[in-house]
């Protein structure tokens, strides 16, 4: 079992990877789930945390509501990677029989700071959480999804966001996952797609042979 958490706070919505932060995330999320062959579920989160999907096989259809994440899904402004990582655990605890892991995709912004506390109980549990971070650590600011222009605070004073993909090392380090730095190559991710709770989707095509000219050489020796 693979659970697949997906930061959908305001500043996944940053332009600095080429694209927003989210549409990054979506695209990996998509790849990840395209290479695993076991189940998978799907977390988001922002200052709480929503099941978006229970661990089903049906990656397709998971895949699906991964296109449909928008920044402000869960409608709890702020950050909090406990709510998250917490949710992710409840999934994996429903089939304790099963070995699992989770994938989170993040630009490594917690406001609240519980994190700690949520990675000592998968450690605990023997989970491993690989971590995808994306953004860039200098910084952007976050467009309104209405197009005016970029968010400001609450004294009007522009809102910039940075990554912090060492908040993210440090949660793969201490849980026995792996760590991932904008993964936007084409193989970058194979070592997750192969590692251990997933492995690469193996998909076996039959081809036809044609061999009609054998029985009508010998219908025309006939």
């Amino acid at each position: 079992n693979r659970v697949i958490v997906i930061d959908v706070s305001l500043s996944m919505a940053a332009e600095d990877v080429g694209t927003s932060r989210l549409d990054a995330a979506k695209a990996i999320a998509k790849r990840i789930i395209a290479a695993h062959t076991g189940r998978v579920g799907l977390v988001v989160f922002e200052n709480g945390a929503d099941v978006v999907s229970p661990l089903t096989n049906d990656g397709d259809a998971v895949a699906a509501l991964v296109d449909s994440l928008q920044p402000g899904e869960v409608s709890l402004p702020g950050t909090d990677a406990a709510a998250g990582l917490g949710a992710a655990l409840k999934l994996l605890d429903a089939d304790p029989r099963q070995r699992g892991d989770v994938v989170v995709i993040s630009d490594g912004e917690d406001q609240v700071g519980r994190a700690a506390d949520a990675v000592a109980k998968l450690r605990a549990r023997g989970v491993a959480v690989s971590t995808i971070a994306v953004g860039t650590t200098r910084g952007a600011t976050i467009p309104k999804s209405d197009g005016g222009g970029p968010l400001r605070d609450d004294t009007g004073q522009i809102v910039t966001t940075a990554a912090h993909p060492d908040a993210l090392e440090v949660i793969a380090q201490q849980t026995g996952g792996r760590f991932f730095d904008n993964p936007f190559g084409e193989h970058a991710l194979d070592a997750l797609a192969a590692s251990e709770g997933g492995a690469l989707r193996k998909k076996n095509v039959e081809i036809p042979i044609d061999r009609y000219q054998w029985p009508l050489g010998a219908a025309f020796a006939l």
